[in-house]
């Protein structure tokens, strides 16, 4: 397994990726966000490919600057690996990527959030070291249509 930083030609692989999870969004979607994030020094983007080349997985992690009430970390943002794929290590890759990522800028704390449906992936996450710290409910309002 390779993993290497999100180029604009790995965007289809991520539009799959995303659908396996339920977040359908088209390559051109994907491609107008990337633009925006691809250069950013406060976001990584990661994908982790098989031998083959095929991608089987990704991690966003992005920093959270300083607020009043908290002090910078790293938020995981995105974490999809191919259902095919899954129980391999992959997964574990990927965050040590993020990990990494988040060591190099310095940031003392590292973060994530995931659906309380997702119980696999809670038990994924406690595998791998992180702890459950607070349960919370999401607020949206959309405000253009």
């Amino acid at each position: 397994m390779i993993i290497d930083r999100l180029s604009s030609h790995d965007l289809p692989d991520v539009a799959h990726l995303a659908e396996q999870l339920g977040y359908p969004s088209s390559v051109a979607d994907l491609q107008s966000r990337f633009r925006n994030l691809q250069n950013s020094p406060e976001c990584g983007i990661f994908i982790a490919k098989n031998e083959t080349g095929k991608a089987i997985g990704f991690i966003q992690v992005i920093l959270e600057s300083n607020n009043l009430l908290g002090e910078a970390r790293a938020d995981i943002t995105g974490l999809v690996v191919d259902q095919n794929e899954r129980s391999l290590g992959v997964g574990a890759a990927l965050l040590k990527q993020a990990e990494a990522w988040a060591k190099e800028k310095g940031l003392p704390l590292i973060r994530l959030r995931t659906n309380t449906k997702r119980v696999d992936a809670h038990r994924f996450y406690a595998k791998n070291g992180y702890e459950l710290t607070k349960s919370q409910h999401l607020f949206s309002k959309t405000l253009i249509k």
